[in-house]
């Protein structure tokens, strides 16, 4: 069966011709800058589907939201080195100006985006001098142990581009840039939207804030007696322990929903596991219905993925949730019982 290939992020002169090298490694072989080569955002991934295990690229980033959906299970990386250390590294090139601190810093900010998004591992440029940064990059990206052998044999090997043969290049091959330029652009202007199980570890603690937003709508009067205080080494446990089920919504890296379900045996119906409805929310601003839809219905997918054969859906009386119950049935679930909450405390 085929890996999912792997693509490590930076800006030019930030170690990526060394990270080529570095992770070509067992048979596997790195590009370096592949997207230069290409005219479309497909010829590309044809690449990273039969000649490359992964790709270090310096540009590609204004296309990594094509290569996310692309490749929804690729290894990310990216490596930061400062703007002003990039812009002076180039210097020495003769390589300057407003337009070119103008693209860099543009270019940094991309690799902010990507940076956020779940899965994602972050290095510096100074720190790929240290063993354990390049432990961690290697492990990621090609997901074997790290050979301390390999790194040793490289980690003070000065691999470089010839900058002056590379504008040649890509001046030569203007034109199929421009081409793959115009389409990622096109492509980015869509939000970037992943919808499925998440772990429990890339989700805290962003889910905090969402989780007591939906808890303040959901609970109105109730909160002043039952205040949001999440009990996160439990939540982490039961997720853990397969109790609890969680599917994502992230729209350009940043969560925006989630819907949970509380898994059990059923013990009326030996043999049978089954599905509580837990919190479903998708917070203002993310086009909630749609998403909220496909959030269900993904998490649905999950649940029948792990062996649920009974689901229990449920929505509040109140709010956004009064008239859930057609979209319920509309799925094929039928009404059959109806919850209460009854306050026993001081």
């Amino acid at each position: 069966m085929s890996r999912a290939p792997f693509i490590v992020y930076s800006l030019p002169r930030s170690r990526s011709a060394w990270v080529a090298r570095f992770l070509s490694y067992g048979g596997r072989k790195c590009g370096h800058d592949l997207a230069t080569e290409c005219a479309t955002l497909d010829e590309f991934a044809s690449h990273l589907r039969s000649d490359y295990a992964g790709t270090a690229e310096t540009g590609a980033m204004i296309g990594w939201r094509a290569m996310a959906r692309r490749f929804p299970g690729a290894k990310v990386a990216v490596v930061r080195r400062p703007v002003d250390e990039v812009y002076a590294s180039l210097g020495k090139f003769g390589l300057g100006g407003q337009q070119l601190t103008d693209m860099l810093v543009e270019r940094d900010a991309m690799l902010d985006d990507i940076a956020r998004l779940p899965g994602v591992r972050s290095f510096t440029f100074a720190g790929l001098k240290t063993i354990e940064a390049c432990s961690n990059l290697f492990e990621h990206c090609l997901g074997v142990p790290f050979d301390w052998e390999w790194w040793e044999g490289l980690a003070n090997v000065n691999v470089q581009v010839d900058v002056h043969a590379q504008l040649r290049f890509l001046e030569a091959n203007r034109e199929r840039i421009e081409s793959i330029k115009r389409e990622a652009a096109e492509e980015s202007r869509a939000p970037h939207v992943v919808i499925g199980p998440e772990a429990w570890e890339t989700m805290w603690p962003e889910v905090d804030a969402l989780a007591s937003e939906h808890f303040a709508e959901v609970e109105g009067d109730l909160a002043r007696n039952r205040p949001y205080r999440l009990d996160e080494p439990a939540m982490r446990a039961a997720v853990a322990r397969g109790h609890i089920r969680i599917t994502s919504a992230r729209v350009d890296g940043v969560l925006a929903g989630y819907c949970c379900w509380n898994i059990s045996k059923d013990i009326e119906s030996a043999g049978m596991l089954i599905a509580t409805h837990g919190p479903w929310f998708v917070r203002n601003g993310f086009a909630q219905l749609a998403l909220g839809a496909k959030l269900f219905d993904a998490s649905i997918a999950d649940l029948r993925s792990i062996g649920v054969k009974c689901a229990f859906p449920h929505h509040r009386t109140q709010g956004r949730g009064v008239k859930l119950g057609a979209f319920f049935k509309r799925r094929g679930a039928i009404e059959t019982q109806r919850t209460y909450t009854l306050w026993l405390g001081g």
